[in-house]
């Protein structure tokens, strides 16, 4: 009798203890997945930050991008711009030269005029001679001037569109 109660009894301490366990353990592991469903939601945030702040960055790449091209694109424009102007301030060279070449060629006709005159042949021999060496040489000097000042623009305006590209592609876009 005794050992059977006290069979009941270690037999309901041990039932108590598995329970006692039984119930430890479920907290425990509802604390745990807790933590898990905590850790869960936090690294959906942190995921959904870091999206965030990557379609912000691209976004900014892409503006700045924008930004730098319209510069690019002033460059070529303002350089295009100044091609023109130079192309035409050369050409009014061209005909001022041509327009001189012309007058020292009559010039130079005249001259070749008096030193064809025995009368005035006597007086100045080398007239003729002059007048048409000095126009052949203004003319020489003529057309190498304007290569050089072609030359010399085309060189500047390339210098001055390859100088607004640096800024354009290296400064920060405002």
């Amino acid at each position: 009798m005794i050992a059977d109660r006290l069979i009941a009894v270690i037999a309901a301490a041990a039932t108590a203890i598995a329970l006692s366990a039984a119930i430890v353990q479920t907290v425990r592991l509802s604390a745990a997945a807790r933590e898990v469903v905590s850790l869960r939601t936090t690294l959906a945030d942190e995921r959904l930050q870091a999206a965030e702040d990557h379609a912000k960055a691209i976004e900014a790449a892409r503006l700045t991008e924008y930004r730098r091209t319209i510069k690019q694109n002033e460059a070529t424009a303002h350089a295009e711009a100044a091609r023109a102007i130079h192309r035409v301030d050369a050409d009014r060279a061209a005909v001022a030269g041509d327009g001189l070449r012309g007058a020292l060629a009559a010039h130079a006709t005249r001259g070749g005029a008096i030193a064809s005159d025995p009368q005035a042949a006597a007086d100045c021999q080398a007239a003729g001679s002059s007048a048409a060496l000095l126009a052949d040489l203004f003319g020489q000097c003529s057309s190498r001037h304007l290569e050089l000042a072609r030359f010399a623009d085309a060189a500047h305006t390339a210098g001055s569109e390859c100088a607004d590209w640096y800024d354009a592609l290296m400064k920060e876009p405002e």
